[in-house]
């Protein structure tokens, strides 16, 4: 029996910008969920406003790095021959996720600078730091279509899978959901983590967040056993190589070890116990991604 590549060619960069793009969806998703209870002020909405922008940088520097011709990216979103007209492509997955994506960028960024704003670092006329958009009185008008935006992007890379002509993907459409449920959890788990190195949240804020991101876990887990079961035979793509197995085994035992730590309080300090909780969540949710990814591209000769 040998082990060949499907030759689609999607590696290292696809599943790591997955990955930091969840990431950035879901620690923003939290954010604006916080907005709309009168909280995008707090501690954790602020950290989310920071670190949204820098990953989706992350992420679309690894997509335009993909592209053969990386210095014509924009001609994803730009009318080459009539320029700065936009083109959308209401049939190309490519052309729709890149203007998610840009849109979802634009949110990011508004947040990173009333993020910088509410620190002082910035005044923009009545934009200071004793009137900003997140806690004041639009910041609801704000966090309505951030929530679809950021949905999107955290589902946007499992639904392009199941279009994709390979074996195991074309087979399901629950890997949009389930990637939804990771890019929730590790998105919780990253705020966790850098809450637990700050300290500077609340104890009743970190609490809540710590419940949210136990269920987060758990909803992540049962996502995924919709997913092996929606596959049936067609999991057997999934599967092929020692790689894949041992990624998906990772993944679940890693996240079941989170769970405890999320929930109970142990004798550790609740910053060390948190974040270790937190760090477990984020490698499980990076390598259920690489799996998802990685594993229908190699075939059983």
């Amino acid at each position: 029996m040998l082990l060949r590549e499907v030759p689609i060619g999607w590696n290292w960069e696809v599943y790591v910008e997955m990955f930091a793009a969840g990431v950035a969806a879901g620690a923003f998703l939290i954010a604006m969920i916080l907005e709309l209870y009168g909280r995008g002020r707090s501690p954790i909405a602020r950290v989310a406003h920071l670190i949204t922008l820098p990953l989706v940088l992350v992420a679309t520097a690894l997509l335009v790095y993909k592209l053969e011709r990386s210095e014509r990216f924009w001609h994803m979103v730009i009318q080459s021959e009539n320029i700065p007209l936009p083109i959308l492509k209401w049939w190309s997955p490519i052309s729709i996720g890149s203007w998610g994506l840009m849109i979802f960028s634009a949110f990011a960024t508004i947040s990173f600078v009333d993020a910088l704003v509410s620190r002082g670092y910035l005044s923009l006329g009545p934009w200071n730091q004793n009137s900003t958009l997140h806690g004041g009185r639009y910041g609801i008008f704000f966090a309505i279509p951030s929530i679809i935006a950021a949905l999107f992007v955290a589902g946007y890379s499992g639904a392009l899978l199941s279009v994709t002509a390979v074996a195991g993907w074309e087979d399901t459409v629950f890997i949009a959901p389930f990637f939804v449920g990771v890019s929730v959890a590790t998105g919780a788990a990253a705020l966790l983590l850098i809450d637990s190195i700050r300290k500077l949240t609340p104890p009743d804020e970190v609490e809540g967040l710590t419940r949210f991101s136990t269920l987060s876990v758990i909803w992540q887990l049962l996502l995924f056993i919709v997913l092996a079961i929606s596959l049936g035979g067609a999991i057997s793509h999934f599967v092929t190589s020692a790689r894949t197995i041992l990624a998906f085994t990772l993944a679940i035992i890693m996240a079941l070890a989170a769970l405890p730590l999320l929930y109970f309080k142990l004798s550790t300090s609740d910053q060390v116990r948190l974040g270790t909780g937190a760090t477990l969540v984020l490698i499980s949710g990076f390598l259920f991604r690489y799996a998802v990814v990685m594993g229908p591209q190699h075939e059983i000769e």
